[in-house]
């Protein structure tokens, strides 16, 4: 039988400000009395020591895999390293420089520190007021250039730019697409 996937983000989802949310509780029952062939994913915006550290301590449950930093990278067991292949999937049409380049000069917006930017997602503060300014010359700006990308906007300040062809849907569907 193909396995069947729990995809569970963290933050709002099974964690509010660090401390558990009923949502937690569900996800552990569930897992109590669930058939083998299902696989708990984590799909989150956070980086994968995070994870694992909640994981560690005991807070959440063990994934089967982890589609960390808002699906732009992708861990597995025995979980040394991200997955190589779904990188190499991701970074067609990536420039990351680029989009930094392009964000550091846009009106409006402001890179974020450098912990918060990774090989693929370019990370800025934009206030709401500035956001369609700040995605429309974007994109008139990454287009001519052959540069392709997705955006996420959440918090009502958080503005990631990462590879068109990743995300968290993108990440799972790559594991769901390479199951036995």
């Amino acid at each position: 039988m193909r396995p069947r996937f729990l995809v569970c983000d963290i933050d709002g989802t099974l964690l509010d400000e660090s401390e558990p949310t009923p949502g937690l509780g569900v996800l552990q029952h569930r897992l109590q009395h669930a058939p083998r062939e299902l696989r708990l994913i984590y799909a989150t915006g956070r980086t994968f020591d995070s994870v694992r550290g909640l994981v560690r301590r005991g807070v959440l449950p063990q994934p089967h895999a982890v589609a960390a930093q808002v699906g732009t990278e992708l861990w597995r067991p025995p979980w040394r390293r991200a997955h190589r292949g779904y990188a190499r999937q991701i970074d067609r049409r990536w420039d990351a420089p680029l989009v930094r380049g392009v964000l550091r000069r846009l009106p409006g917006a402001t890179l974020q520190p450098a912990a918060y930017q990774t090989r693929f997602k370019v990370s800025a503060f934009v206030r709401p007021a500035d956001l369609a300014e700040v995605l429309s010359r974007l994109r008139k700006q990454l287009w001519p250039r052959g540069a392709r990308a997705r955006t996420i906007y959440s918090g009502g300040r958080y503005l990631d730019v990462l590879p068109v062809h990743a995300g968290k849907r993108a990440a799972v569907r790559y594991l769901e697409l390479r199951q036995p």
